[in-house]
């Protein structure tokens, strides 16, 4: 499977990551309601290069979600300007694939003990696994009609 835009091809890697079955498990709890696909690249197709990776991406018939999951190490190190780039290429993928609202959201593991983590990123939400399942999806979501 894989999904076509003007300016991006999407395809899902064909093996899962075994350090993501917890992340896994609460994306399909949560959106249980919604079509998902996990571990999506993201290849330009101006040059058929990889230019990013989703963990996972849910949608229904207007909105779609974009996640990235972290452990709280490779977190800390992301820069926000790599975390705004994720962002705005999601943005691009929403709009060229028609869909009215997008978001994009960075889950962080948690490890044994509550993760302490700054609450946003430039543009992104950011929350702990633990508190995915009360996630609310309607905060996150931004209008692309406008």
């Amino acid at each position: 499977m894989r999904f076509i835009t003007d300016n991006y091809i999407l395809k899902p890697k064909t093996k899962p990551r075994d350090d993501e079955v917890d992340f896994r498990l609460e994306v399909i709890k949560r959106f249980k309601d919604y079509a998902m696909v996990f571990d999506l690249l993201c290849f330009e197709i101006a040059n058929g290069k990889p230019k990013k990776e989703y963990d996972a991406v849910v949608w229904d018939d207007t909105s779609v979600l974009f996640i990235e999951f972290k452990s709280p190490t490779t977190y800390k190190t992301l820069k926000a300007k790599k975390a705004q780039s994720w962002e705005a290429t999601a943005k691009n993928i929403a709009k060229e694939l028609g869909f009215k609202k997008y978001g994009a959201i960075i889950v962080v593991r948690d490890e044994n003990e509550k993760v302490a983590i700054e609450r946003s990123k430039p543009g992104l939400n950011v929350i702990p696994l633990s508190e995915l399942a009360n996630f609310d999806l309607g905060k996150a979501l931004k209008d692309l009609t406008s």
